[in-house]
């Protein structure tokens, strides 16, 4: 009988640890879904929200800048001199753009508003101070590490970091 009670035990342990069963993310990402374990079958992995590229780029503005001086007088205090690859420049330049004035212009979740106008990680002083998938380092919350899935809890690696969905597969524009 107590061999009978063991195999059960097994049998219900190797289920709850099977992808997809609740012990860890589902196995079948579906189409187009990547993680670190799952490559795409065509395309890039990018992490969630991540940026694919540009494709074509466009020529940089007239006016560009250094340092956050070179924007005052452009309109609110929160602007700020810097480079986004979001732009698109086909040369790497900086423009003045506003810059975060509250925590909510942030990460709400992992960072804060910083006095120079930039998004920064949420201060911390050990793990339970960060969100899900971020890790306390150096007194400030960042994005949790990983080199696979399992290191994620039911969430998954992508690109070497922690995200709660898993990457997509793309290709960047033309």
């Amino acid at each position: 009988m107590n061999h009978l009670l063991v195999l059960a035990l097994l049998a219900t342990t190797a289920f709850a640890c099977t992808p997809g069963s609740g012990g860890g993310p589902p196995a079948d990402l579906g189409p187009g879904a990547c993680t670190d374990e799952h490559a795409c079958k065509s395309g890039i992995c990018t992490e969630p929200g991540g940026f694919l590229g540009c494709g074509a780029c466009r020529p940089p503005p007239a006016t560009s800048c250094t340092k956050d001086g070179d924007c005052a007088g452009l309109g609110d205090a929160n602007v700020i001199c810097s480079s986004d690859p979001h732009d698109c420049f086909c040369s790497s330049v900086s423009v003045c753009r506003a810059g975060c004035a509250v925590n909510v212009d942030c990460d709400a979740k992992s960072q804060i508003c910083g006095t120079d106008h930039l998004c920064a990680g949420k201060p911390c002083g050990g793990d339970v101070d960060c969100p899900s998938d971020f890790a306390c380092t150096a007194s400030h919350c960042q994005r949790r590490t990983c080199t696979g899935t399992a290191q994620c809890g039911v969430n998954y690696c992508v690109k070497g970091n922690c995200y709660p969905t898993p990457g997509s597969c793309g290709f960047p524009p033309p």
